[in-house]
């Protein structure tokens, strides 16, 4: 019996690291895209600014 209650808590340490690993994934897409989004706003300045 003692045993099982150790192995039922390393499965909820994994998927609580799986989460972690999803979260860090989502938050570093999140980054790319306004990296993107804010080289956009700066070539449109850039236009704005020479016209």
């Amino acid at each position: 019996a003692h045993n099982v209650i150790i192995e039922s808590m390393d499965m909820n340490y994994d998927s609580e690291q799986i989460d972690q690993n999803d979260e860090d994934a989502d938050i570093s897409k999140e980054r790319e895209l306004l990296a993107s989004l804010i080289e956009k706003l700066k070539c449109e300045i850039d236009e704005s600014k020479k016209s």
